[in-house]
């Protein structure tokens, strides 16, 4: 029969050789064996610490806080219980609790140089909370074009914060929603600038800017600007430009406000892992890289979702046909110029459509609204389809 010690030692292994999640579970084996054991070791509050540093090698800061707070609870006089805590509390952004944690286990173990250390860096950190708009400025000076880019989407970001909470009326919500599409609009076309150069007139460059997503992005917001305002149809320009602030913020606020930086990181690591499970082992470049794709994924379903919702809107007073003709000849533009490469409009129209169709065929839904998505999704994939070779495409809107 095993034993607690056996089971920590197992886990040790697992810790030296990088297995975290092979760690965490042959310690909590030996909490369990403790725990039932009639003859308790004594030993749990090691079992806890090295349980909460598996944790911390995760970047689980939450959980390694609640073994590290138990193991206090367990042996009050031990010094590595306090620095496992404070080493919690540091990374979950809480520095003066994280202080006080050290400054406990100094008391108890004086001569401790890791509750020390562990001190003086929380001390430095917790009085580091303003943020030095000297990085800013450093980035802005170094990286011109793409602090522009960042400064485009924070105000993006900020209009459409004012447009969803209208706080000072809907008239002035909707100039909100107008001046959100024109400041994407300048962002794309920075973004075509910085990766093809000056607009030359030929048929070459023409076909390189064609190819660009960013370009498409540039005919939606103006194609948008003579739609109803709505939410659905500005989320696609909303994710893509949220994930690229974001991205471009977390290589800037660790330097100018590390407080700030921190109380982001453990909110982030507390919420990611239910969206992405393997986002505890990944480094900050995999977690960047990762969301940037699903964030492309997300927006492509977007796309699609709105498209589907003009289609719906045919049978309403809201009914606009020249935007929703317009809206997919751009999905059909999407559509096409994914050929050979990613499959994001592609996938999101088939993810779509099994739900819809899954929703229709249910036995409970009444067979009209089932016949009348048949026809929807006939007249959608109308739309959509491309042309044969040699066959003339046929006109939808002398626009494209």
């Amino acid at each position: 029969m095993a034993t607690p010690e056996a089971a920590k030692e197992l886990g040790n292994a697992a810790f030296r050789n990088g297995d975290m999640k092979g760690a965490i579970e042959w310690f909590t084996k030996a909490i369990d064996l403790d725990l039932d054991s009639s003859n308790p070791s004594g030993k749990a509050h090691t079992f806890y610490s090295n349980r909460a540093a598996a944790y911390s090698k995760l970047d689980q800061h939450a959980e390694a806080l609640g073994d590290a707070e138990k193991c206090v609870a367990l042996k009050p006089d031990w010094g590595k219980g306090y620095s496992r805590q404070g080493l919690a509390l540091i990374r979950l952004g809480r520095y003066k609790e994280a202080r006080d944690a050290y400054k406990t286990g100094m008391q108890k173990d004086p001569q401790n140089l890791e509750l020390q250390n562990g001190f003086n860096e929380a001390n430095r950190l917790s009085s580091a909370g303003s943020v030095n708009l000297g990085q800013f400025q450093q980035y802005a000076n170094a990286n011109p074009s793409q602090a522009l880019q960042l400064a485009l989407r924070g105000l993006i970001v900020l209009h459409a914060i004012l447009y969803l909470i209208p706080f000072f009326g809907r008239g002035f919500s909707f100039t909100r929603y107008r001046h959100l599409l024109f400041l994407a609009m300048a962002n794309y076309i920075l973004a075509l600038y910085k990766t093809h150069g000056m607009v030359k007139f030929n048929m070459q460059y023409l076909a390189m800017v064609m190819r660009d997503p960013t370009s498409h992005y540039i005919f939606l917001c103006g194609l948008l600007l003579i739609a109803r305002p709505n939410i659905i149809a500005i989320c696609p320009i909303l994710i893509i430009e949220l994930v690229q602030f974001g991205s471009v913020l977390s290589e800037i606020l660790p330097s100018a406000s590390p407080t700030l930086a921190a109380s982001i990181q453990g909110s982030l690591d507390s919420v990611m892992p239910r969206a992405i499970p393997q986002w505890g082992v990944l480094s900050r470049v995999q977690r960047v890289t990762l969301v940037q794709t699903k964030g492309v994924e997300l927006s492509a379903m977007f796309e699609v979702g709105y498209g589907v919702l003009l289609v719906l809107e045919m049978v309403t007073p809201m009914r606009n046909i020249l935007a929703t003709v317009m809206y997919w000849q751009f999905l059909q533009m999407r559509y096409m110029l994914e050929e050979g490469g990613a499959q994001n409009v592609r996938n999101a129209f088939s993810i779509v459509d099994t739900k819809i169709s899954s929703f229709v065929g249910h036995p409970y839904c009444p067979s009209i609204i089932g016949k009348a998505y048949g026809w929807i999704r006939g007249w959608m994939a109308n739309m959509t389809k491309l042309p044969a070779p040699g066959e003339r495409p046929k006109p939808k809107c002398t626009i494209m």
